[in-house]
């Protein structure tokens, strides 16, 4: 294990060697209000968020295990107005939209998921049965999430230890030979809590492309799109002093799987991959005015990829590919007696990685960042909340960038009508392709400079005793934006991009067993002025939810109604329009459903739906070589499948 463990290995004795002293949640939850004692920051800086102005929507992960779902890409799209996935199937890669942009941070337990060679978030290794809710944050989030939040951010956090002997255990069976078994179980020792948990999945997949374009990468072998993937970890907890204000929180979990992505024009393509997370926190409540925590975190993720051609020779054989990335937060808040408050946090980031496929040297980076945020009170309206904050980080490659952020939120008429804005700065740093790649086909630049944004999210809502509504319009200025130029070497460009759009979310609830929920989101990007047809980023889309909760012959069971439309998509690259790709695809609707039943107090049996109508549509395009030129083809999304799940908690 590599060096930089001691410290989570150190909290993890602590932990064992110290002695020991003698109603349903929604889908899409609105946060509760902000506690003053016990702070434990980190987990409440959501909640605080909102009730300073950001846009902050909270999926339970109970919903998300009570319709069935086995996979996150399927579950977001229904349940999250305003974020778009461009899902190329179950276990593949898949691209994320917030407020316009693709430029999403990811998060496990404020542990970065993003892949630090491209930037992106590769989420096909992560499972669902251990979510406990997923924290979704709209617009710029530079101050305290750092690089690639300039869109938003979507944060997984775990179920807790418990205090007393409880857990669950879970079998999955459904189309495409879908099986899997879930499970984990905690308890506490005295002071000491502890939870185990695991998840094995089995998939056979489905055949993710037409047959010409299997004819036109004369490929007589039609692989089906599959994976295998595993989760297992251990998370402790151990509370100190007779208030428990003290508390150290250590969490280990490995991720691991086997991805074929089965491309026409090769006979096999698999990802290979594991990922260890290890995290170890001390939060300290020292007085009723001031807390803090610290945080020390070790993410790695490495993937063997194996390509065979068509006429058996090795594209790539076990070539690696992946990235270690390790730090340390420090979070400090102290609240002035008549109210105000004051937030002051160090955060450093070291990274490095390499790739074997698409060529890039190992190098290292770090970043260290210094914020802070003043909330200050008015005694003349205690419920109107703001925000300002600021944040300077340091990068060894050479120079900085400064970040900024002012938030809002005012309420009226005892909060059934709000208004709120959240505008600041938010910045990308570039990754290790543009800083390192070595490849023939594009150069690295180790003096680029950090991709810059400025946005605003503003929102005005309403609530009423069985409706809620919200309209909010974003907006994005992002400069030094970063492009391969003729030579094929990344440089910062002084083009200006503009993103602008709005969305539109509501629900309905005219009986307390029924809800109809709906949310429509518009957007656009101009460059230097002219209309930016982005590749896999609709023009719009929108989403429509009817569930029910009730009791059928005494039985506790629910039903779940949904519809998602995708608007006009542009392919957007030159070469896929010469390879002769449509230049817009889109426009259709997808329908699915799920229900479920509390068949004992303690069991219960989910059914899921997906792809209702079976539509065969393509979720984006690429393009191979053949002997009469460049060939585009597109992979098909999910076809129609079912999804049986039986859960038993204690």
């Amino acid at each position: 294990m590599p060096h930089r463990l001691p410290l989570a290995a150190a909290a993890l004795f602590l932990l064992l060697a110290s002695p020991l002293p003698a109603q349903e949640p929604d889908p899409v939850e609105e946060l509760a209000p902000v506690v003053v004692t016990g702070r434990q920051i980190e987990e409440k800086l959501s909640a605080e968020l909102a009730d300073f102005g950001h846009q902050v929507q909270v999926i339970r992960g109970e919903v998300i295990e009570k319709m069935g779902f086995v996979d996150l890409n399927d579950a977001l799209p229904i349940l999250a107005p305003g974020l778009y996935i461009m899902n190329k199937g179950r276990g593949d890669y898949a691209r994320y939209t917030l407020s316009g942009n693709s430029d999403v941070l990811w998060l496990m337990d404020g542990v970065r998921l993003n892949n630090r060679l491209y930037g992106s978030a590769y989420m096909d290794t992560i499972g669902v049965n251990m979510i406990d809710r997923v924290e979704i944050l709209y617009g710029g989030e530079g101050l305290f999430y750092g690089t690639d939040a300039t869109s938003g951010v979507v944060n997984i956090i775990t179920k807790k230890p418990p205090e007393t002997l409880s857990g669950a255990f879970g079998l999955t069976y459904g189309s495409g030979d879908m099986a899997g078994v879930k499970g984990h179980v905690g308890d506490s020792l005295g002071a000491n809590r502890f939870l185990i948990f695991g998840s094995y999945e089995d998939w056979g997949g489905y055949r993710p492309f037409r047959e010409d374009v299997y004819l036109a990468a004369g490929n007589p072998d039609r692989r089906d799109r599959s994976y295998d993937r595993a989760n297992l970890g251990l998370k402790l907890a151990r509370d100190f002093g007779e208030n428990a204000d003290r508390r150290l929180n250590v969490h280990a979990q490995r991720n691991s799987g086997a991805f074929d992505f089965a491309y026409p024009n090769f006979r096999s393509a698999l990802n290979d991959r594991e990922e260890y997370i290890l995290t170890a926190k001390w939060d300290h409540d020292v007085t009723d005015n001031f807390s803090y925590y610290l945080k020390t975190y070790y993410h790695n993720w490495w993937t063997d990829y194996t390509r065979i051609n068509l006429n058996g020779s090795y594209a790539s054989n076990a070539a690696v590919w992946g990235y270690q990335d390790w730090g340390l937060n420090l979070l400090g808040s102290y609240r002035l007696d008549r109210g105000d408050e004051i937030l002051v946090g160090l955060d450093y980031q070291n990274y490095w990685g390499k790739d074997e496929v698409l060529l890039i040297a190992p190098r290292h980076e770090s970043v260290t960042a210094l914020f802070a945020q003043y909330r200050p009170y008015f005694s003349f309206w205690p419920d109107w909340k703001v925000a300002l904050g600021l944040r300077y980080n340091y990068l060894d490659q050479g120079g900085g960038t400064t970040v900024w952020n002012i938030s809002s939120r005012m309420p009226f008429l005892e909060d059934r009508l709000w208004l709120r804005a959240n505008v600041g700065t938010s910045f990308k740093l570039p990754t290790a392709e543009q800083l390192f790649a070595v490849d023939p086909w594009e150069t690295g630049n180790p003096d680029l400079k950090p991709v810059r944004s400025f946005s605003a999210n503003v929102g005005l809502g309403a609530r009423w005793d069985f409706l809620e509504l919200e309209a909010s319009v974003f907006h994005e200025n992002i400069t030094d934006r970063i492009v391969l130029d003729a030579a094929n070497v990344f440089q910062n460009v002084g083009e200006e991009t503009r993103i602008r759009g709005y969305t539109l979310s509501g629900e309905i609830k005219p009986r307390a067993d029924l809800s109809l929920t709906a949310s429509y989101t518009w957007q656009e990007a101009k460059t230097g002025g002219f209309l930016a047809k982005r590749n896999g980023i609709p023009d719009d889309f929108a989403s429509l939810g009817l569930r029910w909760n009730g009791r059928i012959a005494e039985t506790p069971v629910g039903l779940g109604l949904f519809g998602r439309y995708v608007g006009r998509v542009h392919t957007g690259y030159a070469a896929l329009a010469l390879a002769g790709a449509p230049q817009e695809y889109g426009r259709y609707w997808l329908a699915d459903a799920n229900v479920y039943a509390e068949i004992t107090e303690h069991s219960r049996v989910s059914l899921a739906l997906a792809n209702l109508f079976d539509r065969e549509t393509e979720s984006q395009f690429s393009r191979f070589n053949t002997a009469g030129g460049p060939y585009y083809y597109g992979p098909l999304i999910n076809p129609f499948s079912a999804t049986l799940t039986y859960s038993y908690n204690f």
